[in-house]
């Protein structure tokens, strides 16, 4: 199973010296390393990125039956989002142990753990619709196929999905 971990800050980790800053993420890097690197480990971390502060942030919302667009986030907070990691597991306690385990936390900082969903991508077809995006169509050297051609494995040269 996939799990989203959302990380928040206080928003006054905005002043915190540049020294401090660096120092808080290369202690990030290493714990995500960790988990890479390790063949035991019982959760791999598929993602990791850092979230720009909140002044950077764009907020898309439905104003009677406009779609706007504001600066900056949708709601004051004393706490921004920070970094974003999704996680794979079988186990929801060895997510729940990364969490524990990040400097973030350490310092400040909340972790929200989010189990995820991924959407089938047959459950329309079976229900009787066709994307007329995914006609039949041939492809050099592959003969007639059902789809385009998805992305590959650049060591084998084998389909990444099925």
């Amino acid at each position: 199973m996939k799990y989203a971990l959302l990380v928040y800050g206080p928003a006054s980790w905005d002043g915190l010296p540049s020294e401090d800053k660096r120092a808080l993420h290369r202690a990030q890097r290493d714990l995500h390393d960790e988990y890479q690197t390790a063949s035991t480990a019982s959760a791999r971390v598929i993602a990791h990125y850092r979230v720009r502060p909140p002044q950077h942030t764009t907020t898309v919302r439905l104003a009677g039956s406009e779609i706007v667009r504001s600066q900056g986030p949708s709601a004051e907070a004393t706490e921004a989002l920070r970094a974003l990691y999704i996680l794979e597991s079988d186990a929801a306690d060895a997510v729940l142990d990364f969490a524990t385990r990040l400097p973030a936390v350490h310092t400040g900082a909340d972790a929200e753990v989010w189990p995820l969903t991924e959407p089938d991508p047959h459950a329309q077809e079976r229900r009787g619709y066709r994307n007329p995006g995914r006609a039949a169509l041939t492809t050099p050297n592959r003969g007639p196929t059902s789809s385009p051609p998805g992305p590959q494995d650049a060591g084998t040269n084998q389909p990444l999905l099925p």
